[in-house]
């Protein structure tokens, strides 16, 4: 009776002979260990380190601040596609917290002329 036990073959029940070993990957040609996923490589590369020039002076900064940075002198020239995304990223950063009182703008007739 043991011995029905031990060989049943059937549904779920593979022969003895072509069960995993102990310690053998039930995937043995799936993805290599250490490999990196697409999201793990774009945090590498946009955390990467380049030397710029500013102001003169020669600094080292990941790109991701670089084109904030650039994202911000945009906005601040009148570029609407940088204003939207300086908007785009402070709305995303930003926490509830953080938000003050919205900020209101007045413009007057002899303004709205220039």
């Amino acid at each position: 009776m043991s011995d029905r036990k031990k060989s049943r073959v059937g549904y779920r029940n593979p022969p003895q002979q072509n069960r995993f070993k102990k310690g053998q990957s039930g995937n043995p040609k799936g993805r290599p260990k250490g490999k990196k996923n697409y999201r793990n490589r774009f945090h590498d590369i946009i955390n990467e380190k380049v030397t710029i020039n500013e102001n003169g002076r020669r600094r080292k900064m990941p790109k991701f601040d670089i084109a904030v940075r650039q994202a911000i002198n945009k906005a601040l020239t009148g570029d609407p596609r940088g204003m939207k995304m300086l908007l785009e990223l402070y709305r995303h950063f930003s926490r509830a917290g953080d938000q003050a009182e919205p900020i209101t703008v007045t413009i007057s007739e002899d303004e709205s002329k220039y």
